[in-house]
């Protein structure tokens, strides 16, 4: 299974998801360049990381997700 999964399942409450995701937004912002999709799955995945969004709120459903942007 990938990192992100085992470390969510085994309630970690930490990630590599900041330090990717969150890298690509925090690059955006200090060039200007707007990065809304990795800002949603940073914002997200680390919700759910952290256990502020449920595990299940996505769950085969993408069009939920794409709503978002």
């Amino acid at each position: 299974m990938p990192s992100f999964h085992i470390d969510l399942h085994a309630g970690r409450g930490k990630s590599e998801v900041d330090y990717l995701h969150g890298a690509v937004v925090r690059a955006g912002k200090k060039a200007r360049v707007p990065t809304p999709v990795n800002k949603l799955l940073t914002d997200i995945l680390m919700g759910m990381t952290n256990g502020k969004i449920p595990l299940g709120e996505y769950s085969r459903q993408p069009e939920k997700l794409l709503a978002k942007l």
